[in-house]
């Protein structure tokens, strides 16, 4: 039992208080960004300056202790046992499981463990087709999955899979097995399965695996503030920790989920440096990682073409860019290839890439996931709870939806590309970064993602160091969306389904008015730090 101090720590941790708190952070930093920019048209920008800045560095570190739920954690494990199982189990084992065996080859194991009869009846996610199947189909052949190991290696496997197990209650571990499997691709495998492969599943191992996102997420902010200085860098730490889709509950404490943004925080830091090559590899790593990232060299792509069709000449930094990111790309994969042996894995996540997009998730975002919605078609309507597989008519009418309005959404994708065009036409130079930053429109316009891959609007709010109104618009974005997410009104709420669509479209306007903070300030000053952010001067 918890000391009682410990239990009412984590008892207010999980309260409304903590959403209370993340809302004021996000809204203290909003007031002086605002403050900021008032004090700057009035050329006055060293009034209260040395405030403004102790008070902006303190809701820096609240916000950082608020990502962390206020010590509540998984209430209160730090470990994500639910996604570390996906991730460290998924790599460690994948010469044997590949893409579709997880689950399959766990509920045998579950079975040699005597949980046979228990687990019989319950459904499990059919990792070929993302259907359900009853985990007896399973449990009849556990010879198709054994054969898959040598008998030292199912040993391994079914050592590592009990710690995970052990962790969590049947009815909780039955509810993981319905999730839709590992799906990294064979790049993340290089660090992922070597380091996954480097021990047991014990406490003391998975718990070190799970501290290495911390690493590169304070690595990611550290180039941050080396490239835009520590206000800049504050803002965007602040938007990640208290925007709702970038909540710790969905993939804090799991194993190397957040090496993608860091990658992408150190590409638009390079880019701001001036080095872009590094950038362009920087990116080119995330892309090679998570796919979704290789959005943003849409924005080095509209500055090589504009400045070629306006000024008759190839933009040097834009190639080098380019070059970078092709380059780091294209020697990850043929890493990728030697590490396996082959190019099948490659074949492998390209399948199941495919499967997952065609799988409607009630947690997805992005406008293709506000283009699906319909009043009719919502969760409470569609679940039909006395089927094998409750969701498949939720999901078959998204899946309709969406292909109906396909035209509309090319549409709004080549849009999106000539908004921001204007931008780097209009108020931005053509710099690389801002391109970088301005791109991260076109991940939510173009695909369907978990809402916390939303983490990339930290990414984004770096934009407040050529545009202090960025700053204000992303955390405003951060205030509303843990009101739609979390707030609770009379005891009732949307169901998951409905509040991620909402905000989808508080994210689409975010997003869309960012780049529309570019446009309508036409040939506006780009000092080197934002007014409102500069050193305040000593009097």
């Amino acid at each position: 039992m918890d000391h009682p101090i410990v239990a009412l720590w984590n008892a207010i941790s999980l309260s409304r208080a903590g959403l209370i708190a993340q809302i004021a952070v996000a809204l203290i930093a909003l007031v002086l960004l605002e403050w900021g920019r008032r004090v700057a048209t009035q050329g006055r920008t060293e009034r209260f300056g040395p405030l403004r800045d102790r008070l902006l560095a303190a809701s820096t570190l609240i916000a950082a202790v608020a990502w962390f739920n206020f010590g509540g954690l998984h209430s209160p494990r730090f470990i994500h046992t639910w996604d570390s199982y996906h991730y460290v189990i998924g790599a460690k084992y994948f010469p044997e499981l590949r893409y579709d065996g997880l689950y399959e080859c766990t509920i045998v194991a579950d079975g040699e463990a005597g949980l046979g009869p228990r687990i019989a009846d319950e459904p499990v996610t059919d990792l070929r087709t993302n259907v359900m199947i009853l985990t007896e189909q399973v449990l009849a052949h556990p010879d198709t999955c054994r054969s898959r190991f040598t008998t030292e290696r199912w040993s391994e496997f079914v050592r590592d899979v009990a710690f995970f197990r052990d962790r969590v209650g049947i009815k909780r571990w039955a509810s993981i097995r319905r999730d839709h499997g590992f799906n990294a691709s064979p790049v993340w495998m290089l660090v992922g399965r070597t380091l996954a492969e480097l021990g047991p599943a014990t406490l003391p191992f998975v718990t070190a695996l799970c501290l290495i996102d911390l690493l590169l997420i304070a690595l990611g902010f550290v180039g941050a503030i080396g490239a835009f200085g520590w206000r800049a860098a504050a803002v965007a730490v602040i938007v990640f920790c208290t925007s709702y889709p970038a909540d710790f509950t969905w993939t804090g404490g799991s194993f190397l989920r957040y090496d993608w943004f860091a990658l992408s925080l150190l590409s638009l830091s390079a880019a701001r440096a001036g080095r872009h090559r590094l950038a362009g590899a920087a990116l080119g790593w995330a892309a090679a990682l998570r796919l979704f990232p290789v959005l943003l060299a849409i924005g080095p792509l509209i500055v090589l073409a504009r400045v070629r069709l306006v000024e008759g000449r190839w933009d040097s930094r834009a190639l080098r860019f380019l070059a970078g990111a092709v380059g780091a790309g294209l020697a990850l994969s043929a890493a990728a290839v030697a590490h396996d042996g082959g190019l099948d894995s490659h074949r492998q996540f390209v399948v199941n890439t495919l499967k997952h997009n065609a799988t409607p998730l009630s947690n997805h975002m992005g406008l293709p996931t506000l283009l699906a919605f319909t009043p009719s078609g919502v969760a409470t309507r569609m679940i039909d709870d006395d089927s094998l597989d409750p969701w498949a008519p939720w999901r078959a009418k998204r899946a309709e939806n969406l292909s109906r309005l396909r035209p509309f959404h090319v549409a709004a994708i080549l849009a999106s590309i000539v908004l921001i065009g204007l931008a780097l036409r209009r108020g931005a130079r053509d710099e690389i970064w801002i391109a970088l930053g301005l791109a991260t429109l076109l991940i939510a316009v173009t695909v369907e993602l978990t809402g916390y891959y939303y983490a990339f609007l930290g990414v984004s709010a770096l934009l407040v160091a050529a545009r202090p109104a960025a700053g204000s618009i992303l955390l405003a974005q951060a205030v509303l969306s843990q009101l739609l997410g979390k707030l609770r009104v009379s005891g009732a709420t949307a169901t998951l389904d409905e509040r991620y669509v909402a905000i989808s479209a508080l994210e689409l306007i975010a997003l869309t008015w960012v780049v529309f903070t570019f446009i309508r300030q036409r040939d506006s000053p780009m000092p080197p730090t934002p007014v409102d952010l500069r050193p305040a001067t000593n009097r």
